[in-house]
Protein backbone atom coordinates (compact mmCIF):
# COMPACT_ATOMS: atom_id res chain seq x y z
CA UNK A 1 0.00 0.00 0.00
CA UNK A 2 1.40 3.37 -0.97
CA UNK A 3 1.72 6.19 1.53
CA UNK A 4 -0.93 8.15 -0.43
CA UNK A 5 -3.44 5.28 -0.23
CA UNK A 6 -2.71 4.81 3.46
CA UNK A 7 -3.48 8.46 4.11
CA UNK A 8 -6.73 8.18 2.13
CA UNK A 9 -7.77 5.10 4.12
CA UNK A 10 -6.99 6.84 7.40
CA UNK A 11 -9.10 9.82 6.38
CA UNK A 12 -11.94 7.56 5.36
CA UNK A 13 -11.81 5.69 8.69
CA UNK A 14 -11.79 8.98 10.58
CA UNK A 15 -14.79 10.19 8.60
CA UNK A 16 -16.62 6.94 9.34
CA UNK A 17 -15.89 7.26 13.05
CA UNK A 18 -17.26 10.80 13.02
CA UNK A 19 -20.46 9.52 11.41
CA UNK A 20 -20.84 6.81 14.06
CA UNK A 21 -20.26 9.15 16.99
CA UNK A 22 -22.36 12.07 15.79
CA UNK A 23 -24.87 10.42 13.48
CA UNK A 24 -23.98 12.98 10.83
CA UNK A 25 -21.85 12.25 7.78
CA UNK A 26 -19.24 14.98 7.38
CA UNK A 27 -17.34 14.35 4.13
CA UNK A 28 -13.63 15.03 4.13
CA UNK A 29 -11.98 16.97 1.32
CA UNK A 30 -10.66 13.63 0.06
CA UNK A 31 -14.17 12.21 -0.08
CA UNK A 32 -15.44 15.30 -1.87
CA UNK A 33 -12.64 15.01 -4.43
CA UNK A 34 -13.47 11.36 -4.97
CA UNK A 35 -17.12 12.31 -5.50
CA UNK A 36 -16.11 14.97 -8.00
CA UNK A 37 -13.88 12.52 -9.84
CA UNK A 38 -16.79 10.07 -10.01
CA UNK A 39 -19.05 12.71 -11.57
CA UNK A 40 -16.39 13.54 -14.13
CA UNK A 41 -16.04 9.87 -14.99
CA UNK A 42 -19.79 9.57 -15.42
CA UNK A 43 -19.87 12.63 -17.70
CA UNK A 44 -17.08 11.15 -19.82
CA UNK A 45 -19.01 7.89 -20.19
CA UNK A 46 -22.23 9.75 -21.02
CA UNK A 47 -20.56 11.84 -23.71
CA UNK A 48 -19.15 8.65 -25.21
CA UNK A 49 -22.71 7.31 -25.26
CA UNK A 50 -23.80 10.37 -27.26
CA UNK A 51 -21.66 9.02 -30.12
CA UNK A 52 -23.30 5.60 -30.17
CA UNK A 53 -24.66 4.67 -33.63
CA UNK A 54 -27.98 3.49 -32.13
CA UNK A 55 -30.29 6.37 -31.19
CA UNK A 56 -31.81 4.34 -28.37
CA UNK A 57 -28.41 4.10 -26.69
CA UNK A 58 -27.90 7.83 -27.22
CA UNK A 59 -31.31 8.38 -25.64
CA UNK A 60 -30.30 6.32 -22.61
CA UNK A 61 -27.09 8.33 -22.23
CA UNK A 62 -29.06 11.57 -22.45
CA UNK A 63 -31.41 10.60 -19.64
CA UNK A 64 -28.45 9.45 -17.57
CA UNK A 65 -27.12 12.99 -17.90
CA UNK A 66 -30.43 14.48 -16.78
CA UNK A 67 -30.52 12.18 -13.78
CA UNK A 68 -26.97 13.19 -12.89
CA UNK A 69 -27.81 16.90 -13.09
CA UNK A 70 -31.04 16.51 -11.15
CA UNK A 71 -32.02 13.03 -9.92
CA UNK A 72 -35.52 12.00 -10.95
CA UNK A 73 -35.73 14.07 -14.13
CA UNK A 74 -36.89 11.72 -16.85
CA UNK A 75 -39.42 13.46 -19.07
CA UNK A 76 -41.40 16.60 -19.74
CA UNK A 77 -44.13 15.21 -17.52
CA UNK A 78 -41.73 15.72 -14.62
CA UNK A 79 -41.16 19.36 -15.51
CA UNK A 80 -38.06 19.32 -17.68
CA UNK A 81 -38.48 23.04 -18.38
CA UNK A 82 -37.49 23.60 -14.75
CA UNK A 83 -34.02 22.20 -15.42
CA UNK A 84 -32.44 25.65 -15.81
CA UNK A 85 -31.71 26.10 -12.08
CA UNK A 86 -30.49 22.51 -11.90
CA UNK A 87 -28.01 23.08 -14.73
CA UNK A 88 -26.92 26.35 -13.12
CA UNK A 89 -26.24 24.60 -9.82
CA UNK A 90 -24.44 21.71 -11.53
CA UNK A 91 -22.14 24.00 -13.51
CA UNK A 92 -21.46 26.12 -10.45
CA UNK A 93 -20.24 22.98 -8.70
CA UNK A 94 -18.40 21.63 -11.74
CA UNK A 95 -17.45 24.64 -13.90
CA UNK A 96 -14.81 22.64 -15.76
CA UNK A 97 -17.55 20.37 -17.16
CA UNK A 98 -19.78 23.08 -18.64
CA UNK A 99 -18.25 23.29 -22.12
CA UNK A 100 -18.15 19.50 -22.44
CA UNK A 101 -21.83 19.16 -21.51
CA UNK A 102 -23.05 22.10 -23.58
CA UNK A 103 -21.24 21.07 -26.75
CA UNK A 104 -22.13 17.43 -26.15
CA UNK A 105 -25.85 18.23 -26.01
CA UNK A 106 -25.62 20.52 -29.06
CA UNK A 107 -23.84 17.83 -31.08
CA UNK A 108 -26.41 15.29 -29.91
CA UNK A 109 -29.29 17.46 -31.13
CA UNK A 110 -27.54 18.00 -34.46
CA UNK A 111 -27.30 14.23 -34.81
CA UNK A 112 -30.95 13.62 -33.93
CA UNK A 113 -32.03 16.39 -36.31
CA UNK A 114 -30.37 14.46 -39.14
CA UNK A 115 -32.10 11.26 -38.01
CA UNK A 116 -35.46 13.05 -37.96
CA UNK A 117 -35.00 14.62 -41.38
CA UNK A 118 -33.79 11.45 -43.09
CA UNK A 119 -36.41 9.11 -41.62
CA UNK A 120 -39.32 7.99 -43.75
CA UNK A 121 -42.64 9.49 -42.70
CA UNK A 122 -44.04 7.56 -39.75
CA UNK A 123 -40.97 5.34 -39.38
CA UNK A 124 -39.78 6.79 -36.08
CA UNK A 125 -41.64 5.71 -32.93
CA UNK A 126 -43.28 8.14 -30.53
CA UNK A 127 -40.46 7.42 -28.10
CA UNK A 128 -38.03 9.19 -30.43
CA UNK A 129 -40.30 12.23 -30.61
CA UNK A 130 -40.49 12.43 -26.83
CA UNK A 131 -36.73 12.04 -26.49
CA UNK A 132 -36.08 14.69 -29.15
CA UNK A 133 -38.50 17.07 -27.43
CA UNK A 134 -36.78 16.54 -24.08
CA UNK A 135 -33.40 17.14 -25.72
CA UNK A 136 -34.65 20.43 -27.17
CA UNK A 137 -36.01 21.41 -23.76
CA UNK A 138 -32.70 20.55 -22.08
CA UNK A 139 -30.74 22.74 -24.48
CA UNK A 140 -33.27 25.52 -23.89
CA UNK A 141 -32.73 25.06 -20.16
CA UNK A 142 -28.98 25.59 -20.61
CA UNK A 143 -29.78 29.22 -21.47
CA UNK A 144 -26.54 29.24 -23.46
CA UNK A 145 -26.28 31.17 -26.76
CA UNK A 146 -24.16 28.39 -28.21
CA UNK A 147 -27.29 26.24 -28.43
CA UNK A 148 -29.10 28.69 -30.71
CA UNK A 149 -27.93 27.20 -34.01
CA UNK A 150 -29.03 23.71 -33.01
CA UNK A 151 -32.45 24.96 -31.90
CA UNK A 152 -32.94 27.01 -35.08
CA UNK A 153 -32.21 23.92 -37.15
CA UNK A 154 -35.14 22.22 -35.39
CA UNK A 155 -37.73 24.90 -36.24
CA UNK A 156 -39.34 22.62 -38.79
CA UNK A 157 -39.87 19.74 -36.38
CA UNK A 158 -42.52 21.25 -34.11
CA UNK A 159 -43.36 23.77 -31.45
CA UNK A 160 -40.76 22.87 -28.80
CA UNK A 161 -37.81 24.38 -30.67
CA UNK A 162 -39.91 27.34 -31.79
CA UNK A 163 -40.89 28.17 -28.22
CA UNK A 164 -37.28 27.90 -27.09
CA UNK A 165 -36.02 30.17 -29.87
CA UNK A 166 -38.91 32.63 -29.47
CA UNK A 167 -38.13 33.04 -25.77
CA UNK A 168 -34.74 34.49 -26.74
CA UNK A 169 -36.48 37.27 -28.65
CA UNK A 170 -34.15 39.91 -30.07
CA UNK A 171 -31.13 37.63 -29.76
CA UNK A 172 -32.61 35.20 -32.32
CA UNK A 173 -34.75 37.36 -34.61
CA UNK A 174 -32.21 37.62 -37.46
CA UNK A 175 -31.59 33.88 -37.36
CA UNK A 176 -35.32 33.18 -37.60
CA UNK A 177 -35.83 35.67 -40.43
CA UNK A 178 -33.04 33.98 -42.40
CA UNK A 179 -35.01 30.70 -42.31
CA UNK A 180 -37.85 32.39 -44.22
CA UNK A 181 -35.54 32.60 -47.25
CA UNK A 182 -34.71 28.89 -47.34
CA UNK A 183 -36.24 26.27 -49.60
CA UNK A 184 -37.38 24.10 -46.69
CA UNK A 185 -41.16 24.51 -46.42
CA UNK A 186 -41.39 22.89 -42.97
CA UNK A 187 -38.64 25.17 -41.66
CA UNK A 188 -40.39 28.25 -43.08
CA UNK A 189 -43.62 27.20 -41.38
CA UNK A 190 -41.75 26.69 -38.10
CA UNK A 191 -39.99 30.04 -38.40
CA UNK A 192 -43.32 31.76 -39.08
CA UNK A 193 -44.90 30.20 -36.01
CA UNK A 194 -41.83 31.27 -34.02
CA UNK A 195 -42.28 34.88 -35.12
CA UNK A 196 -45.86 34.72 -33.92
CA UNK A 197 -44.74 33.36 -30.55
CA UNK A 198 -42.35 36.28 -30.18
CA UNK A 199 -45.38 38.56 -30.09
CA UNK A 200 -46.84 36.66 -27.14
CA UNK A 201 -46.03 38.65 -23.98
CA UNK A 202 -46.03 35.46 -21.92
CA UNK A 203 -43.12 34.16 -24.05
CA UNK A 204 -40.89 37.22 -24.36
CA UNK A 205 -40.87 41.01 -24.44
CA UNK A 206 -39.73 42.78 -27.60
CA UNK A 207 -38.18 46.18 -28.09
CA UNK A 208 -39.58 48.39 -30.88
CA UNK A 209 -36.87 47.47 -33.38
CA UNK A 210 -37.33 43.74 -32.92
CA UNK A 211 -41.11 44.08 -33.14
CA UNK A 212 -40.67 45.85 -36.49
CA UNK A 213 -38.50 42.98 -37.71
CA UNK A 214 -41.06 40.43 -36.53
CA UNK A 215 -43.81 42.26 -38.40
CA UNK A 216 -41.70 42.42 -41.58
CA UNK A 217 -41.06 38.67 -41.33
CA UNK A 218 -44.74 37.86 -40.87
CA UNK A 219 -45.71 40.07 -43.81
CA UNK A 220 -43.09 38.28 -45.90
CA UNK A 221 -44.55 34.94 -44.80
CA UNK A 222 -48.04 36.14 -45.74
CA UNK A 223 -46.78 36.38 -49.35
CA UNK A 224 -44.92 33.04 -49.32
CA UNK A 225 -45.31 30.75 -52.33
CA UNK A 226 -46.64 27.91 -50.15
CA UNK A 227 -50.13 28.22 -48.69
CA UNK A 228 -49.14 26.53 -45.40
CA UNK A 229 -46.61 29.27 -44.68
CA UNK A 230 -49.21 31.95 -45.47
CA UNK A 231 -51.68 30.19 -43.20
CA UNK A 232 -49.09 30.01 -40.41
CA UNK A 233 -48.52 33.77 -40.71
CA UNK A 234 -52.10 34.57 -39.76
CA UNK A 235 -51.75 33.71 -36.07
CA UNK A 236 -48.91 36.19 -35.71
CA UNK A 237 -50.55 38.87 -37.85
CA UNK A 238 -53.61 38.63 -35.63
CA UNK A 239 -51.47 40.06 -32.80
CA UNK A 240 -50.53 43.16 -34.81
CA UNK A 241 -53.15 45.96 -34.99
CA UNK A 242 -51.13 48.06 -37.47
CA UNK A 243 -52.85 49.48 -40.55
CA UNK A 244 -50.44 47.86 -43.02
CA UNK A 245 -51.11 44.50 -41.40
CA UNK A 246 -54.85 45.06 -41.76
CA UNK A 247 -54.31 45.81 -45.44
CA UNK A 248 -52.31 42.58 -45.84
CA UNK A 249 -55.06 40.60 -44.11
CA UNK A 250 -57.65 42.11 -46.42
CA UNK A 251 -55.58 41.10 -49.44
CA UNK A 252 -55.33 37.55 -48.12
CA UNK A 253 -59.06 37.47 -47.44
CA UNK A 254 -59.95 38.68 -50.93
CA UNK A 255 -57.36 37.10 -53.19
CA UNK A 256 -55.32 34.27 -51.65
CA UNK A 257 -55.03 31.73 -54.49
CA UNK A 258 -55.00 28.44 -52.57
CA UNK A 259 -58.16 26.44 -53.25
CA UNK A 260 -58.91 22.99 -51.85
CA UNK A 261 -60.48 20.26 -53.95
CA UNK A 262 -63.75 20.83 -52.10
CA UNK A 263 -63.81 24.41 -53.39
CA UNK A 264 -62.95 26.12 -50.09
CA UNK A 265 -60.20 28.69 -49.55
CA UNK A 266 -58.66 28.02 -46.12
CA UNK A 267 -56.30 31.03 -46.10
CA UNK A 268 -59.07 33.40 -47.16
CA UNK A 269 -61.41 31.93 -44.55
CA UNK A 270 -58.86 32.22 -41.76
CA UNK A 271 -57.97 35.80 -42.77
CA UNK A 272 -61.67 36.66 -42.71
CA UNK A 273 -61.99 35.38 -39.15
CA UNK A 274 -58.89 37.30 -38.03
CA UNK A 275 -60.27 40.52 -39.51
CA UNK A 276 -63.65 39.97 -37.88
CA UNK A 277 -61.94 39.70 -34.48
CA UNK A 278 -60.01 42.98 -34.82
Amino acid sequence: MTKQNAVRNTLAMAAGLTAVLTGVWTPTSSALQQSGDNVRSQIAAILTGFDDPDWRNREQAFYELLNLVEPGRRSLALGLWALEPAFDAFFKKYPDLKDQVVFGLIDLLDRETIVHRNAALGSLPEEFGGYEGDLIAAIRSLNDPRGADALAAELGTGGMAGAAVAARGAREIDRVLAVLDTGDIAARIGATHTLGLMLDPTVTTLDAQTRTKVKAGLLQASRDSHFAVRLAALDGLARLPDADVTAALQAMRDADPYRRLDGTYPVRDRARRVLAAR
